[in-house]
């Protein structure tokens, strides 16, 4: 893309524009955190929340704070303008990109239509969970990763930090950013939710299309609102702390299990199906009254927290003093398996 051509993702130029879009607090001046002693303040928080409330919070970070919540698919669509591409036929619409995508990954000689067969996962229930891969390799998708820990957020929002010159032109960047939606800012239906219906005898190809990606999109003359999030999760655990094998999502994203990111990210996403609409817009006035009667309706948006670049390195260290470290995160096991070795080797010496 040429450098002088100009970008059609738009980003935050000021403090005051993005935080009108989030849920206002009550402690930090357009929710930023500036000193160490909110900072620990804040860290702290989160720590005793997570105790009792577990997988009732969602955290995503970002190295800018400038930056809005576009996933990597509608960044691609609208940046190249992909709906004016050339082709035979009618104009691409969003969801035929999206499905394109998913399709030619599950082509019949494709790594992941290998590793689908072996699980004995056939017909749409491999969409969401191609879906899920796609995104953990870098592919674009019209998912966003979030993470049920906020020390993970922290991590990759610092490590993909950069520090900006001595002058700068938009005072977002000297932070970065933290996002969290909780269950009572928000309730996003999960995907594995969809497919109870409530007929005791449901039309079992009602339940097969309710399983479809392409299902998930909304009519396109529907007004956008935030009822068209749907959460996608890999390790959520019960109550107890513990794995439940008989959840009968958990099949096909067991097949994305080979990805060692997984666990130690505990990750999940939020698949926004909208072309164009960043996930914060979805919560706007205009977004919140096209929810149908009757529909569960957020209390309001959700929440952002832009923490100054100065704490940067001080952030870094105190989440790895909890082990929150690169090797952690993104591990590498070709790397795990040769320091076993070595440390087997050096206790024998």
């Amino acid at each position: 893309m040429s450098a002088n051509r100009e970008l059609k993702i738009k980003e935050y130029s000021t403090l005051q524009e993005k935080s009108v879009k989030f849920f206002p607090s009550n402690q930090y001046a357009n929710n930023c955190i500036q000193t160490f002693a909110e900072l620990d303040d804040w860290f702290s928080h989160w720590k005793d929340y997570e105790k009792g409330q577990k997988y009732k919070a969602y955290f995503r970070g970002m190295g800018e704070a400038k930056h809005k919540l576009y996933s990597s698919a509608q960044r691609l669509w609208s940046n190249y303008e992909i709906r004016d591409w050339k082709r035979p036929g009618p104009q691409l619409q969003y969801q035929d990109f999206v499905m394109k995508l998913i399709n030619e990954s599950l082509n019949d000689n494709t790594l992941l239509a290998k590793v689908f067969k072996l699980y004995g996962i056939e017909g749409t229930h491999k969409e969401f969970p191609c879906l899920s891969i796609l995104q953990h390799y870098g592919s674009p998708t019209p998912l966003l990763d979030w993470t049920y820990n906020f020390r993970v957020a922290l991590f990759f929002a610092t490590e993909y930090a950069t520090v900006p010159a001595a002058s700068i032109a938009n005072e977002l960047d000297d932070y970065f950013a933290i996002y969290v939606i909780t269950e009572q800012t928000f309730r996003i239906k999960e995907i594995e939710k969809r497919e109870r219906a409530l007929d005791p005898f449901p039309d079992p190809l009602e339940i097969e299309k309710q399983k479809s990606v392409l299902n998930s999109f909304p009519d396109p003359l529907e007004r956008a609102h935030p009822g068209h999030l749907s959460l996608l999760t890999d390790i959520k655990l019960d109550v107890t702390g513990k794995y439940n094998p008989a959840d009968p999502f958990k099949k096909p994203l067991m097949a994305t299990i080979y990805n060692q990111y997984i666990i130690p990210q505990e990750g999940l996403f939020i698949f926004n199906p909208h072309a164009e609409v960043p996930l914060e817009d979805l919560f706007s006035k205009e977004s919140l009254n096209a929810i149908p009667k009757g529909a569960v309706v957020p209390n309001s948006s959700f929440m952002v927290y832009n923490i100054h670049k100065r704490l940067l390195e001080y952030v870094k260290r105190k989440i790895a003093m909890e082990g929150y470290t690169r090797d952690y995160i993104m591990p590498d096991l070709k790397t795990f398996a040769s320091s076993i070795k070595e440390k087997v080797l050096n206790g024998l010496v």
